[in-house]
């Protein structure tokens, strides 16, 4: 890898008596100091060497293992059964097509996560306490079963009161999936969006409230609504899946003055959102590797902040989580506002076939994006600006210059919220996009300035 954390050698001597007496009998405590790590088994390799223990955030610590192989990834996972932990769920035997591997195994309330990059050859060992799992993780043929005959999977991105991140999923069963949702003032006509288009009049269900990073033109909504008990009580929220970054990144790099979420997540939302079967919302933390089944489409994580050290974060952009959406077998790649170091950082784990896209968002609503990935995609349909003109940008509003006419000649259309929101429907196929009436924006005071005469 380019960029990682601080690692350390472990001396021929101690590599070779870890090998000949079995990692079984061994565990991390032997190199490092950190509580939650002192009870998992050590994993052993021929090559390996370890990085320290850094604090990611939640309660969650990870250990990188470099100069490892999928065989002694495998083994280790048989180690960590053998010592008594219980697997939740991996991602089987190809992983994400043959990139990311990864498996979640437990014991009393201690999680392990572990996840193999095969092109990198190295291996991430996360380890929380008390940490639980989305039964999401797990396919189940309810998911398909419970679709409504006929109907089709949506992804609509709604035109906003000024820019941010929305994307919303509506599933065969007529739930939802929001991937952020904007800014605050865009929550009363996310609301609205979600009551015109949920099944039968009825209260909207959403499978998941995916939030990207926090900032609050990604997570504006979401506070609002966790703030606001009849806002919230209008839609159920069966889950949340967030990455919180930790302490010292806060401490260190600054969220900026737009956001305040570090106990946000933990203490605000358990009292607010409630599940169609009346019981309290649980939040759960994603984590690089991860696949979640919804109805008959699946999400796949493929960047999460753990992956860059905070230190080398150019900005709190860097914590955006990646999500690829597999619908109808085409993909769709959202973004948020990944930076340069995120994208080659997934250029680092994949190579350019997984990159066969259908659907791309934009990095940062234009203003990140660069040649040096975009040139990685092997075939993109539609290009999706969470921005109100894909003219301009909001790279021309911060001065800044990007690459985004690369992109756009790369694909068959670029899409913004200009004259409205727009609507695509799975199979989707160039140029059938639906576009929505222009918002109005009946729940304040003044027009947005680009509609101000």
């Amino acid at each position: 890898m380019k960029k990682f954390a601080k690692c350390f050698i472990l001396t021929i001597g101690l590599t070779i008596m870890l090998l000949l007496s079995g990692c079984s009998k061994n565990t991390f405590a032997e190199i490092v100091d950190t509580e939650v790590f002192q009870t998992v088994p050590l994993m052993a390799g021929e090559n390996i060497q370890f990085s320290e223990a850094e604090d990611v955030g939640s309660g969650n610590y990870l250990i990188w293992a470099y100069d490892t192989t999928l065989d002694e990834y495998k083994g280790y996972l048989k180690v960590l059964e053998e010592d008594g932990f219980t697997k939740y769920t991996d991602n089987g035997e190809e992983g994400i097509e043959g990139y990311v591997y990864t498996a979640h195994y437990q014991k009393d309330d201690l999680l392990v996560v572990v996840t193999h990059l095969s092109k990198d050859g190295s291996t991430m060992i996360n380890a929380c306490q008390g940490a639980e799992l989305s039964e999401n993780l797990i396919y189940k043929e309810e998911y398909v079963a419970n679709n409504i005959e006929g109907a089709k999977t949506t992804l609509t991105m709604p035109e906003l009161y000024r820019a941010g991140n929305s994307f919303v999923f509506q599933l065969k069963n007529g739930h939802f999936i929001i991937n952020d949702g904007g800014e605050q003032n865009d929550a009363p006509y996310l609301l609205d969006y979600l009551e015109s288009m949920a099944p039968n009049g009825e209260k909207p269900i959403v499978d998941a409230w995916i939030i990207s990073h926090a900032h609050t033109d990604h997570m504006g909504p979401f506070m609002v609504f966790a703030e606001k008990e009849k806002m919230c009580n209008r839609i159920y929220v069966e889950q949340v899946l967030f990455t919180e970054a930790s302490e010292a990144a806060h401490a260190d790099r600054g969220a900026n003055d737009r956001t305040d979420a570090l106990t946000f997540y933990t203490k605000t939302v358990p009292s607010r959102f409630k599940t169609s079967t009346g019981e309290t919302t649980k939040l759960y933390r994603m984590r690089e590797g991860e696949r979640y089944y919804f109805s008959d489409i699946t999400m796949d994580v493929i960047y999460a902040q753990d992956m860059v050290e905070h230190e080398e974060w150019r900005t709190w952009n860097a914590t955006s989580t990646v999500v690829n959406y597999t619908v109808e077998g085409q993909k769709v790649l959202l973004t948020a506002d990944t930076d340069y170091e995120c994208q080659m950082m997934l250029l680092d784990v994949f190579d350019d076939d997984y990159f066969d896209l259908t659907v791309y968002q934009a990095p940062h609503h234009g203003g990140n994006v660069y040649n040096v990935f975009s040139k990685h995609l092997k075939s993109v349909t539609t290009v999706l600006y969470p921005s109100y003109d894909v003219n301009r940008s909001i790279n021309v509003l911060l001065g800044r210059y990007t690459q985004n006419s690369y992109l756009k000649s790369m694909s068959d259309e670029a899409l913004g919220f200009l004259e409205g929101g727009v609507r695509l429907t799975f199979p989707y196929e160039s140029g059938t996009y639906e576009r929505l009436p222009m918002t109005e924006w009946k729940y304040d005071k003044k027009l947005p300035a680009r509609l101000q005469k």
